[in-house]
């Protein structure tokens, strides 16, 4: 019988040195430790930016418009949304003369063309903060319809490294009030200002829940006799909702698109206000 044997070639890996060893894992605690350091420096003159901006003076422009072609069918919107003015809401004090305006030229535009209806369109001066510090301005335009406005919210602005603006808009589409013949030949539906049409406050409040479009809230601090207004299923408008956040930078013109409405904003640094003596 022969026996044969079979030889194996077997590959042994030389074992590293213990300052071998060493020395990689000094290198790798090494990099991670700068790699850590860039962190903390990044994070550093990310406060340290936000910091210098807090406190400086801008020049604020808004213009929000109406697309009146929109064809809300064509949309899904939502209804189960809570509309509410913030505890830091504050109406918008002093404003600036439109030849200061430098959104002029859009004004012009979308009021020349038949497809778009300007609702707001202001600017004013603002000191800006953090976010926590920065108040919540009323927005309020278009038309009158008893307590409220065809566009109402309010929007903030804060700063960080950049400017931010967050919008918390809703646009009531009210449906257009039909023309009674016979209430021209009553005497009691008429006073000096023409057809005395009926409150929206003294309407049924039988509405079909499926059909509810979210409530219009009071605006803050107004009495007693503006409180939520409630419609009837017929006269209920329809309450289109613009919740937005935007990083923007100063200098640059911004533009907000909706399905219907639109938004513009402009800031400009400026220098803070002289204060007159007393």
């Amino acid at each position: 019988m022969t026996l044969y044997t079979a030889s194996y070639d077997i590959m042994v890996k030389p074992i590293k040195p213990m300052n071998s060893i060493r020395m990689h894992l000094v290198s790798k605690i090494t990099r991670l430790t700068a790699l850590l350091f860039t962190l903390c420096l990044g994070h550093g003159m990310s406060l340290q930016a936000y910091g210098q901006n807090e406190g400086r003076w801008y020049q604020v422009e808004i213009l929000i418009f109406k697309q009146n072609n929109a064809n809300y069918d064509d949309e899904i919107w939502r209804r189960d949304l809570q509309l509410f003015y913030p505890s830091d809401s504050q109406f918008l004090g002093k404003t600036l003369p439109n030849t200061t305006h430098q959104l002029g030229g859009h004004n012009y535009v979308l009021r020349k063309s038949e497809d778009y209806k300007v609702l707001f369109h202001k600017a004013w001066i603002q000191q800006m903060w953090g976010k926590n510090q920065s108040p919540s301005i009323i927005i309020r335009g278009g038309e009158n319809y008893t307590n409220h406005r065809e566009l109402e919210g309010t929007i903030k602005i804060h700063i960080g490294r950049y400017l931010h603006v967050t919008t918390d808009l809703w646009l009531s589409d009210y449906p257009p009030i039909p023309f009674n013949n016979a209430a021209l030949n009553d005497e009691s539906s008429i006073n000096e200002g023409g057809l005395n049409l009926p409150n929206v406050n003294d309407l049924s409040t039988s509405i079909d829940q499926s059909s509810v479009w979210p409530t219009l809230p009071p605006l803050p601090n107004s009495d007693n006799n503006e409180r939520t207004t409630i419609f009837d299923k017929d006269d209920q408008p329809r309450v289109i909702t613009l919740r937005e956040t935007r990083s923007m930078r100063s200098k640059e013109t911004h533009y907000i698109d909706h399905p219907a409405m639109g938004l513009l904003v402009r800031m400009l640094p400026v220098d803070a206000p002289t204060i007159p003596a007393e």
